[in-house]
């Protein structure tokens, strides 16, 4: 494969490249060449000299798609929840955590890893909070390495362990944990670390300054589920709140709390399919951020509940900030609803920059991952338009709206091949889809067989009849 680190140097040309970068901007049939896994130069009519070429006429080159909150061990348990409701994920999932085994912990992290890249996404925020023993890190290490994405492993210091199968302890009693992965990591070009704090609450603070402070001795970035109001703020009194520090979800987060991550240069991390799926949380966060300045980054969080890809959730943050904004003027009484400044709040060129640029830099890589521009890592995608042709107006318009998961044609990582001529390279499915299927009968039976949960409020119809099971 070319591109990469010492390997011949790779061409693309004559595509219609969506830079995100402001000096480089858009070129409608532009060339890129990539040396060593880096973006060496962007323009027109570049000389081919001893490089490969890839044809892209009929394409759009994107920055690589990027995922900054999943769980990929989950990926085991394809379309489980699809069905699910209010708080039965939790019912369901995270206690099968407790039964696999560092195999089944590889083989989810992997198959997750591989069809994020099918997707488009060239990098991702492995939120692993199923890790029971060393062995399990080191298996999902492994994994997020032999699928050739750029990762962050995001190591929980949560502990979660409901059947209490596992053999290390929350928050603390991992650190000599943390630390050993950190130096296996050190120096890796795609595979790097991430801290996934236990928790955010007054009765917490204490354990929390302490993660905190160990994960950027280690030079980690942290992240954390955001799931109640005044958390940032909680952090900011604690003196540690920073750009390094990403909260995920975030619904309820205040206007305070979104103030003070716009004044450290923070981002949010939302996760569009997952939040909007169960009908327990609201969504106004995003409009809000966005109002105070507060970059929005995206992520898919449950590999149970759809497909592994920023794509749909690009679309959906669109499309559903769209009907809030609509909602908004229709409750203030502009009706008929009609453009004033600030409504609607998203374009699609900055829904792209969430699904890509925003979050790689979320994620700790402003400076080397995310636009396709001289010295960023070669992370891109290619997406063949030439069936339908291009549609009109912006061509950032056409990825979030447009577009489908089956136009993606190539896909690139650090300058290495992953998809081409849209086909995945080194990845045999068959075999991959066999080994998911019996890794996740042998959980499931372990755990007992629980079926999915299902939970009700208990209500009486008029007739008298109790709803329910």
């Amino acid at each position: 494969m070319t591109g990469g680190p010492g390997t011949r140097p790779l061409l693309i040309t004559g595509g219609h490249i969506v830079s995100l970068h402001p000096e480089v901007g858009d070129l409608p049939s532009g060339d890129l060449r990539i040396e060593h896994g880096v973006i060496t130069a962007v323009g027109e009519q570049l000389p081919t000299g001893d490089a490969e070429v890839i044809d892209a006429r009929d394409m759009l080159v994107l920055p690589g798609m990027v995922d900054t909150h999943t769980h990929l061990w989950e990926s085991l348990f394809r379309g489980r929840v699809s069905e699910s409701w209010g708080g039965e994920y939790f019912a369901t999932i995270p206690p099968l955590g407790s039964w696999l085994s560092p195999e089944d912990t590889y083989l989810g992290t992997y198959l997750g890893a591989v069809e994020l890249l099918a997707n488009g996404v060239t990098a991702v925020l492995d939120y692993s909070h199923a890790l029971l023993s060393p062995a399990h890190a080191d298996a999902a290490v492994a994994a997020l390495r032999a699928a050739g994405i750029r990762a962050r492993f995001g190591y929980d210091l949560a502990g979660r362990d409901p059947a209490g199968n596992g053999e290390l302890g929350p928050s603390q009693a991992r650190f000599p944990d943390l630390e050993r992965i950190a130096a296996e990591l050190t120096g890796d070009e795609l595979v790097q670390l991430a801290v996934c704090m236990s928790g955010v609450a007054p009765e917490h603070m204490a354990t929390t300054v302490a993660e905190v402070g160990f994960a950027r001795s280690l030079g980690a970035p942290l992240t954390y589920h955001n799931n109640t109001g005044g958390e940032v703020e909680l952090l900011a009194r604690a003196g540690v709140l920073g750009p390094d520090l990403l909260p995920a979800h975030g619904n309820l987060t205040t206007d305070t709390d979104l103030d003070l991550l716009a004044s450290c240069g923070g981002f949010l991390s939302t996760q569009p399919e997952a939040e909007t799926y169960s009908g327990r949380r609201p969504y106004s966060m995003v409009g809000r951020a966005h109002h105070r300045g507060v970059r929005v980054a995206l992520g898919v969080d449950l590999p149970p509940l759809v497909n592994p890809a920023i794509l749909p959730q690009m679309r959906l943050l669109y499309l559903l900030q769209r009907y809030l904004d609509g909602a908004q003027e229709r409750a203030e009484g502009q009706v008929p609803v009609a453009r004033r400044p600030g409504s609607p709040r998203l374009s699609a060129r900055e829904v792209l920059r969430a699904g890509t640029v925003h979050g790689a830099a979320a994620l700790g890589w402003a400076e080397s991952v995310g636009p396709l521009a001289p010295g960023f890592a070669a992370d891109l995608v290619l997406l063949d338009i030439g069936r339908f042709g291009p549609a009109e107006g912006d061509p950032a318009a056409q990825v979030v709206l447009g577009s489908h998961l089956g136009e993606i044609d190539t896909v690139i990582v650090g300058g290495e091949l992953r998809k081409r001529a849209g086909r995945l390279l080194g990845v045999d499915l068959p075999a991959m889809a066999a080994k998911r299927l019996a890794a996740r009968d042998r959980v499931l039976a372990a755990a007992g067989n629980p079926p999915p949960a299902r939970q009700w409020w208990g209500w009486v119809d008029p007739t008298g009849q109790q709803a329910g099971p």
